[in-house]
């Protein structure tokens, strides 16, 4: 008995290759960082040049999908609102 004509499927991977990380093109510096920490107030909350060498060691990606940072300026309100979590 001859077996039935299946269509040919390519298997699609489930991840996008990940050769080269992406890159944050225009990075702040820590004076900029700290400037807008103090402006926002949460200087006390979030040291600047932490989160510039934290990113800057990990190419400005986020995550578990190692996504590119889009805005480090909501990147700092969310480390100022883990700093507020973990304070109480």
């Amino acid at each position: 008995m001859k077996s039935p004509l299946l269509p040919f499927v390519l298997p699609t991977p489930k991840h996008k290759s990940r050769l080269a990380p992406p890159v944050y093109l225009n990075p702040p510096t820590v004076a900029e960082v700290a400037e807008y920490l103090e402006r926002m107030g949460w200087s006390g909350l979030v040291d600047a040049r932490a989160l510039v060498s934290k990113m800057d060691a990990v190419g400005w990606i986020y995550g578990r999908a190692q996504l590119p940072v889009r805005s480090w300026k909501a990147l700092c309100a969310s480390w100022a609102r883990q700093a507020e979590l973990a304070r109480e």
